[in-house]
């Protein structure tokens, strides 16, 4: 995952690739808590992002959903 200074689509694009390479890792091994934790941690700041997207720039938000497949 990229830490730059990116505007929020571009993080959310970057959290989301993270979000499924942790769970297509995460369906072969189902024990591993950290990866889960992880990936929990990762979904939030996602939804921090997309909140902050449809509250501030509501056309941005649709645009990513739809782009990214996310049920928002």
């Amino acid at each position: 995952m990229k830490k730059a200074n990116n505007s929020a689509e571009e993080q959310i694009e970057n959290i989301t690739t993270e979000i499924t390479k942790l769970i297509s890792f995460l369906q072969t091994d189902k024990n591993n808590e950290l990866n889960r934790r992880k990936l929990l941690i990762l979904v939030g700041k996602r939804r921090m992002y997309l909140n902050y997207l449809k509250k501030n720039k509501t056309k941005d938000y649709f645009k990513i959903i739809k782009k990214l497949n996310i049920v928002g």
